[in-house]
C-alpha cells in the first residue's frame, strides 16, 4: 500500500471520497459540488486538512453510481467488488464534483 504525504484518515468521509485503483492505491480525492460552494471552499478545505495540493490541480468531472462497473473502470470508489462510483460523461444520473488527482 502506498504511503501518502498526509493523514488519510480524514478521507472518506461524507465530505470527501477516494477513487482507488484495483491495487487500492488513492488516485483521486472527489467531492460533489453541492458540499462545497466553489473549487476555492474545496481547496481551502483540504489545504485545512493537511492535504497540500496545487489549486490548478482541481477539476470539475461527473461520477456515477453503477450496480456492476463496467469491465474497462480502472479508477472508482468501489462499494463492493464489481459495485461503486466512476467517472463518467455529463449526462443522466451523473452528479457533477471536484476532482484532484494524486
Amino acid at each position: 500500500m502506498k504511503i501518502y504525504p498526509f493523514d488519510a484518515s480524514i478521507l472518506d468521509n461524507y465530505k470527501i471520497k477516494t477513487f482507488k485503483d484495483r491495487k487500492g492505491n488513492i488516485k483521486n480525492i472527489v467531492a460533489k459540488t453541492d458540499d462545497f460552494e466553489s473549487i476555492e471552499t474545496f481547496y481551502n478545505y483540504l489545504v485545512e486538512n493537511n492535504i497540500h495540493i496545487n489549486y490548478q490541480d482541481i477539476k470539475e468531472a461527473y461520477i456515477r453510481y453503477y450496480s456492476m462497473l463496467p469491465k474497462r473502470t480502472e479508477i472508482a470508489e468501489y462499494i463492493q467488488e464489481q459495485e461503486g462510483y466512476t467517472f463518467c460523461k455529463k449526462g443522466r444520473g451523473a452528479s457533477k464534483v471536484y476532482t484532484v488527482e494524486l
